[in-house]
């Protein structure tokens, strides 16, 4: 009986997307910063909700 290997998907289809090297990164960004903040801190005061199993 043979054996066959699974091999996964090297393809990555952007779509009509450009990809580039030299796009600005928003880490350090101010706006998205404050954004990250706040969601942090809805995260810490209210949690995820349970997620339960049907």
């Amino acid at each position: 009986m043979p054996t066959t290997v699974k091999k996964g998907n090297q393809h990555t289809d952007h779509g009509n997307a450009v990809i580039s090297k030299h796009v600005k990164g928003y880490e350090n960004d101010l706006y998205f910063v404050k954004k990250a903040d706040k969601a942090t801190e809805i995260l810490e005061k209210f949690g995820l909700p349970d997620v339960k199993k049907k």
